[in-house]
């Protein structure tokens, strides 16, 4: 029996439905997962023991001691215990992208009337030196060595397009740029798997089918997402949540993936 954790922030949400569907397909592989809230889960440290559970300032918070219970069961985890970890929702300049592609146009990816301009070199420079500042920190190669894959926030939604929240303007403005978004966005997260598969942890990208042609997730795939607590529906203007189907989609690379080595992974994903 192949034991995996998958655990991490509001995203997992999606990934425990896709399990729900598919654990059947699956008899060999025993899944738990460990989740909290995005706020509540940067309250959620890897100790000196590789024990996996709140820090010591928020051990004695009784609002996290609860939430943690009713959503896993337990307060903690020991990763190190599992054959595959599966780090879920993985943050990344998401945001900070798109910003910088407004005021910089990229030779020969994605060339507009920007203030300025930027090669691709540099551009593949800068886009590794950002990633690099996500790289899990030493304990989790000490104790989970070659069994940690790390599987990014997903891209928000193309329904972020029809958003008057003047705070969505970069992703408005970027989506509506098309295919050159998508190219910088790939640029990005290459970068983002050298950098992981320099410190020997694996790679699940977003796969290319939950993904327009804009670089922007297909809003098939974010519609009817629910939360992490409490499994209510999010409301439209949600751009990030993911749902059931795509879920299953990312279960099936996830079985894909923890079969081989990090090494050998297909590329699958972005």
């Amino acid at each position: 029996m192949t034991r995996v954790l998958i655990l991490g922030n509001s995203h997992v949400a999606a990934l425990k439905l896709g399990w729900e569907s598919l654990a059947k397909n699956h008899s060999d592989v025993d899944v738990q997962f460990f989740a909290a809230p995005c706020a509540m889960f940067r309250r959620i440290k890897l100790d000196r023991k590789g024990v996996l559970g709140l820090s010591p300032a928020h051990r004695n918070d009784q609002h996290s001691i609860q939430t943690l219970k009713k959503l896993n069961g337990t307060l903690s985890v020991t990763p190190g215990d599992y054959d595959a970890v599966i780090w879920a929702g993985h943050a990344w300049y998401r945001h900070i992208v798109p910003s910088f592609l407004r005021e910089f146009s990229i030779d020969g990816v994605r060339e507009t009337d920007a203030k300025h301009r930027m090669s691709e070199t540099a551009y593949k420079h800068m886009c590794m030196s950002l990633s690099e500042r996500f790289a899990p920190g030493g304990r989790w190669k000490r104790y989970c060595r070659d069994k940690l894959w790390v599987a990014p926030h997903p891209i928000q939604s193309e329904s972020i397009i029809k958003s008057t929240d003047a705070e969505m303007e970069r992703w408005r403005q970027a989506g509506a740029q098309g295919q050159g978004f998508r190219q910088a966005l790939d640029i990005y997260f290459s970068q983002f798997e050298n950098m992981l598969t320099n410190r020997n942890i694996g790679y699940i990208g977003q796969p290319q089918e939950t993904l327009s042609d804009t670089g922007l997730s297909k809003e098939a795939f974010s519609s009817g997402s629910t939360r992490l607590k409490g499994g209510d529906k999010h409301g439209d203007e949600d751009y990030s949540h993911m749902n059931r189907d795509f879920g299953e989609i990312m279960i099936r690379l996830i079985m894909e993936k923890i079969r081989k080595p990090h090494t050998e992974t297909p590329e699958t994903g972005r």
